[in-house]
């Protein structure tokens, strides 16, 4: 991976993705403070 400078960055166990994804219920309340529902497709890739 050095050759091509690229960084694995791993898409559900990684403590940085986990803090982004933890703020997306804010901005959802943010952008529409009368939701009733939120439906969220949940999957770890396998």
């Amino acid at each position: 991976m050095t050759f091509w400078h690229l960084v694995f960055v791993h898409p559900f166990d990684d403590p940085l993705i986990i803090a982004g994804h933890a703020t997306c219920g804010l901005e959802i309340v943010e952008d529409v403070p009368n939701v009733d529902a939120v439906l969220i497709g949940v999957g770890g890739g396998g």
